[in-house]
């Protein structure tokens, strides 16, 4: 796994309790059916606009520095 070993990056630590949050949120959402699958994008655009698009450039330059 190229991201056991990885130090903790700035976003990750800003937002990965947020962004985490919010990925259980939508599921118990789902699973209770006050949401649908069919918000999908939704969560997807409310995640990356949330910091997760930020920690995800992050993960992605650290995993394109260890090849």
């Amino acid at each position: 796994n190229g991201f056991a070993f990885m130090p903790a990056s700035e976003a990750y630590t800003k937002y990965n309790t947020s962004l985490f949050k919010s990925l259980q949120d939508y599921i118990l959402q789902v699973i209770s059916g006050t949401r649908t699958i069919d918000d999908l994008a939704t969560f997807q655009s409310d995640w990356a606009n949330n910091g997760g698009e930020e920690v995800r450039t992050e993960l992605q330059a650290y995993l394109d520095s260890q090849k």
